[in-house]
């Protein structure tokens, strides 16, 4: 599996995942993103538009064998462990669910048979040639998929990854069959998502982050074929925000630091009125970094399992000591 600095999130843990970034060689692991283009004092993706716009016939067509060849390439290299944790896909059988233009590149989302997930990342001015691609191949210990609601959302492929011009946020799910349109909130941005094939579709640029950062909060506005909107509708497996004062999606970890001793890590989003956490850790007290909505924290030694506390300022100086995170699902 390939390694990269920001992971893609899953509900489904017996999906095997991978996502190359668009520096990456075949068969080399490449742990940092793109910044920008050298030289170019542009801001990335400055071509980028909040409405997605279709991608050209021929240039799709090419995309596609791209992609699949993008996947069968990444098969190879998952081939080995367990029975149960083989992939059962056939790249052959990928089918485009959704793809969209947003300026000068294009996303492709595809499907196959038994359900696995491609995504590919292109220069729009260079089809064919696939820039970046992630996702998640299902094996025999993979659940099934989930049952739809009509207006139900399924957002099981998303993350941050590198691309020619540095990083960027996407999303990919399924949608309920009554589900028209789609609206994305995310770091800042109102995003319109392709919706097709009873998938979702969308990606945005995002600010370069380091290892230890929970991912953003994003929100769904789902439209529905009456006219009528879900606000910040709810996904199938359940995963919630924080309310206003509390932190919640934690993700507690542990490693090498820099100079080889051990260190435990936490990330998480935090509530809209919270400006400050400092993460209670046994007789430690770490104060952490927070920005955008998310935390993280890193202190020597330690273990993953420690039961954390934290002490929250809200943003009109109030101090909740001693917080728990709140439950991550309903």
């Amino acid at each position: 599996m390939f390694a990269r600095r920001r992971r893609v999130r899953s509900r489904r843990a017996t999906v095997a995942r991978w996502a190359i970034p668009a520096t990456a060689a075949a068969g080399v692991a490449v742990a940092l993103a793109v910044t920008g283009r050298p030289g170019d004092d542009r801001p990335a993706y400055a071509s980028w538009t909040a409405q997605p716009q279709a991608v050209d016939p021929a240039a799709l067509a090419a995309d596609e064998a791209a992609c699949r060849d993008s996947l069968a390439e990444s098969l190879q290299r998952l081939q080995d462990g367990p029975a149960s944790e083989r992939p059962t896909t056939d790249p052959s059988t990928a089918r485009t669910v959704a793809a969209e233009r947003r300026g000068d590149f294009v996303l492709l989302a595809m499907v196959t048979s038994d359900g696995s997930t491609q995504e590919c990342f292109f220069d729009a001015g260079d089809p064919g040639r696939v820039r970046g691609s992630t996702g998640g191949v299902r094996t025999a210990s993979s659940p099934a998929p989930t049952t739809l609601a009509p207006g139900g959302l399924d957002i099981s492929d998303g993350g941050q990854a590198s691309g020619p011009e540095g990083t960027y946020s996407f999303a990919e799910g399924r949608v309920g069959a009554d589900v028209r349109a789609v609206t994305v909130h995310a770091e800042g941005r109102t995003v319109q998502a392709t919706v097709s094939n009873g998938h979702l579709l969308a990606w945005w640029p995002a600010a370069a982050t380091g290892p230890l950062t929970s991912q953003p909060i994003i929100s769904y506005d789902v439209t529905l074929q009456d006219g009528r909107v879900i606000a910040n509708a709810p996904n199938a497996d359940g995963i919630r925000p924080p309310g206003p004062r509390q932190v919640g999606g934690i993700e507690q970890g542990g490693g090498a630091g820099e100079d080889g001793a051990a260190v435990s890590t936490v990330a998480g989003h935090v509530g809209t009125e919270v400006v400050g956490v400092v993460v209670h850790a046994g007789d430690r007290s770490i104060p952490a970094t927070v920005t955008d909505g998310v935390f993280h924290a890193q202190w020597p030694g330690g273990s993953a399992s420690d039961e954390l506390t934290y002490d929250l300022t809200l943003r009109d100086g109030t101090v909740l000591p001693r917080q728990k995170a709140a439950p991550s699902r309903e």
